[in-house]
């Protein structure tokens, strides 16, 4: 079973997650890239921050038959341009859960940008004009997000325009009066996407 651990005494990350194109991606110690030390993949910042960076690097393994073997860079070393991975806790029920957002740079011909997740459409109201309120959150690290919309019975989305920029530290947001060809007894689907700088 794929899952990734938070030690909260040391603020140290342990465990694997699965894709499809790469195969185990561990954020246990494999050790380091060349030139660099201390690499273990830990949550930074005060346990009071609601949303905290993470750092160091995650490596995907082979297993032999399948799977690269290659670094991932958990946040920005250097001059590279700004990237990273945020870590926030969300309610499920009774239960406080973990969730990376973000972007990490896997280095090698066969990586790139990895995604972890993004913004969450969290509430869609209509209002009696016939225009929406879209309420999403922690769009960080991105700088712009894009709004989808579609009626139930299409097969793709829509794509509002513009996208909505924000400061980088605006947790959560509600883009108001959000007009669409509304019709009559018909349901409508929302999605949001984060779009890097």
């Amino acid at each position: 079973m794929a899952s990734v651990y938070f030690d909260f005494v040391n603020s140290e990350l342990s465990g694997y997650v699965w894709s499809p194109y790469a195969g185990w991606l561990s954020f246990n110690d494999e050790g380091c890239p060349s030139g660099y030390s201390d690499c273990r993949a830990k949550v930074l910042g005060a346990a009071t921050d609601p949303v905290r960076p993470l750092g160091g690097f995650a490596r995907f393994i082979s297993d032999g038959a399948a799977g690269l073997d290659q670094w991932v860079s958990l946040s920005k070393k250097g001059s590279e341009p700004d990237y990273g991975l945020y870590y926030s806790t969300s309610s499920e029920g009774t239960a406080t859960v973990g969730v990376l957002r973000g972007f990490a740079w896997g280095s090698g011909p066969a990586l790139g940008w990895i995604s972890f997740g993004g913004p969450v459409l969290k509430n869609v109201v209509q209002q009696a004009n016939g225009t929406f309120n879209v309420t999403y959150e922690n769009p960080i690290p991105y700088s712009r997000v894009e709004i989808y919309y579609k009626k139930e019975t299409d097969s793709t989305f829509r794509r509002f325009e513009p996208g909505i920029s924000l400061p980088a530290t605006q947790a959560q947001h509600t883009v108001q009066n959000l007009s669409i060809p509304v019709e009559v007894n018909t349901k409508y689907q929302f999605k949001v996407r984060g779009i890097l700088p």
